[in-house]
């Protein structure tokens, strides 16, 4: 049985990877300026961008939400 290597990892402040430089991975933006374009093919490209470099470095699950609201 392999291990579960889980990571949270939603893009733009909540980058564990995505925000170090030692990684070579693509930046993804801010999911709240995502979200506001309405577009719904940059929400799916943000996703699999970042689900592809997490398999890249050995992780098999992303913590990330499907949904926030903000309450700010």
């Amino acid at each position: 049985m392999e291990p579960i290597l889980c990571m949270d990892e939603e893009g733009g402040q909540v980058s564990r990877l995505g925000s170090n430089y030692s990684f070579d991975v693509e930046r993804i933006g801010n999911m709240a300026g995502i979200g506001s374009t309405g577009d719904t093919r940059k929400a799916r490209d943000a996703g699999r961008t970042i689900g592809s470099y997490l398999k890249k470095y050995g992780f098999t699950l992303d913590l990330a939400p499907v949904s926030d609201v903000n309450s700010n």
